[in-house]
């Protein structure tokens, strides 16, 4: 059976640069849907781009084994048959999700890995989100909510595996966090 590895953090944490790392290993996304409009930074397979009231009626006729509450009227979810495909299979699949999500999932599957991304100093993090290209505005926000998600996540008590990007004050090596990430799965 297919295990699922979530990543989960702050915008600017790493999660996404993992995941490319890891899809160049082998590793599959589970697709999960959205209303947003696609960005260059989504991954290929990360999200099927739906209307609002296609998400609205896929969730009315329980399509979705989770979905996330409306932010600026942006609807996420993942599709029951995606997540089945996912853990039927014989290889692992990787999401990424906010933690709110995780006990959710957990709830769905006992097959969750989850592994939760440390932000880095205000900073860093600032650069990394510059670097990437977000709007001013966009950074100031996230900013403005740095460790919050830390806080929600371990509110929610998840046993996430805890890995920082970002040590001995400068970034580690991507290559250095997947490895880690890798002996976490060999582990478990």
């Amino acid at each position: 059976m297919g295990r699922i590895i979530v990543l989960s953090g702050e915008s600017g944490t790493g999660k996404t640069t993992a995941a490319k790392e890891l899809i160049k290993l082998g590793y599959n996304l589970v697709t999960s849907t959205t209303t947003r409009i696609q960005r260059d930074t989504d991954l290929s397979g990360e999200y099927e781009y739906v209307t609002v009231p296609d998400f609205v009626r896929l969730d009315q006729v329980g399509e979705f084994a989770w979905t996330a509450n409306p932010y600026k009227n942006v609807h996420h979810g993942t599709r029951k048959t995606n997540l089945d495909a996912a853990r039927n299979s014989l290889d692992d699949h990787l999401m990424i999700l906010i933690p709110q999500i995780v006990p959710i999932l957990l709830n769905y599957t006992n097959q969750v890995l989850p592994f939760f991304f440390d932000e880095p100093p205000i900073e860093e993090l600032r650069r990394r989100l510059v670097e990437r290209g977000d709007s001013v505005a966009n950074i100031e926000d996230r900013l403005s909510k740095v460790g919050s998600f830390r806080k929600e996540a371990k509110a929610l008590e998840v046993k996430y595996v805890h890995l920082s990007t970002y040590e001995d004050n400068r970034n580690k090596d991507c290559n250095v966090l997947v490895k880690e990430l890798l002996r976490h799965l060999d582990k478990i």
